[in-house]
């Protein structure tokens, strides 16, 4: 999961500043709904792709019933709260609000079924070291990407050097922030390892 977050986190922030600028060189002239569905859809991904390790581990321990019954169950109150919302009058972007505030609550759901299955998972520990450490993993990311959007000129080549730069200096945070010394190490292990295979 720890990993899965950081690297989609590392492409999906710079793609997420950059909306308006790849849009417009994909469509023309996005308008301000289409931009933020984007976003949003951005953001649905990251989070719904995390769940995919904790639907992998419940199913190997055979206590799926439960699980997909809480789960699915949650996901299927985005249609009623889509609903409400829009007969409430509220924007059409907040469908994908209620969406992802689903699936953020079924996540929530799937943590504690995690606990109840399996042992050695923490939800504490889980929460300290991926939202925590990762929503200031975002943060900094964030402000990288909007500060160099503003210093790089306009343009296909200041687009793709914005993404380098972005994403190195994710990387950069990840190793920084995003891991405790023991997984920090095995990755120096990992890449000396494939550095003198390389020679």
């Amino acid at each position: 999961n720890k990993c899965i977050f950081y690297l989609l986190s590392t492409v999906a922030i710079p793609v997420f500043v950059c909306m308006r600028q790849i849009l417009t060189l994909w469509i023309g002239n996005p308008t301000l709904e289409t931009v933020t569905f984007s976003r949003l859809i951005l953001v649905y991904t990251v989070v719904i792709v995390m769940s995919a390790p904790i639907t992998t581990i419940i199913q190997a321990t055979g206590a799926v019933k439960y699980y997909y019954i809480c789960c699915d169950s949650m996901t299927l109150m985005h249609l009623p709260i889509a609903y409400v919302m829009l007969k409430f009058g509220l924007p059409s972007e907040f469908v994908l609000v209620s969406m992802l505030g689903v699936i953020i609550a079924a996540h929530v759901i799937r943590m504690v079924l995690l606990n109840r299955c399996y042992a050695h998972f923490s939800v504490r520990g889980y929460l300290t070291s991926l939202l925590v450490r990762g929503g200031l993993f975002v943060i900094l990311g964030y402000m990288v990407a909007r500060a160099l959007l503003t210093v790089i000129e306009p343009g296909v080549k200041g687009l793709v050097l914005l993404f380098l730069v972005s994403s190195l200096v994710n990387m950069a945070i990840f190793v920084m922030l995003g891991i405790n010394s023991n997984e920090r190490a095995q990755i120096v292990r990992m890449v000396a390892k494939c550095v003198r295979r390389g020679n």
